[in-house]
């Protein structure tokens, strides 16, 4: 009789202990899936703000589109490559991970590399010019990059300036 209340105390609280472990599983599940879901709407925000499509957010994060509707879904987890390569492209890493806006000042908010973005339809494009074409066409950027870069020193001498 001893042995047995014995066996039946030991398997009383492996059930209890069983069923503790299932209930923190589905707090933790629960949790993490709203968490999710709040990546998911901020991730969606940062888009917008963009003023990106779901197609161009996938392609800025190198995953494809399917990937990137389910981390906006909050279905799937983005990986730090991905996050990497929004934040180089503007995205506010910290406020899609975190819900706390970055306030640290932005001298100029990252420009979007649409060459990156449609790299394969530059590429072809580029293909179909002739040498000079394509020479005038990196001259035309290379400028571009130097005006951009004026600009941003004009910004930081009027700031500096008041």
């Amino acid at each position: 009789m001893h042995l047995k209340g014995m066996f039946n105390s030991a398997t009383n609280k492996q059930r209890t202990l069983k069923q503790k472990i299932t209930s923190h599983l589905r707090i933790s599940q629960s949790i993490y899936s709203q968490m999710s879901i709040e990546i998911g709407k901020r991730l969606l925000e940062e888009r917008l703000k963009l003023g990106l499509n779901k197609a161009q957010m996938a392609r800025i994060g190198g995953v494809v589109d399917s990937a990137y509707k389910n981390y906006e879904e909050g279905i799937r987890a983005a990986d730090t490559n991905f996050l990497s390569a929004i934040a180089a492209a503007g995205a506010d890493v910290l406020y899609i991970l975190t819900g706390v806006k970055n306030t640290q000042e932005k001298t100029q908010k990252p420009p979007i590399n649409y060459a990156i973005l449609n790299k394969k339809k530059v590429d072809k494009l580029m293909d179909e010019l002739n040498a000079e074409q394509q020479n005038e066409v990196i001259k035309i950027m290379e400028e571009k990059k130097q005006l951009n870069e004026c600009q941003i020193e004009l910004e930081e001498f009027k700031k500096r300036v008041g």
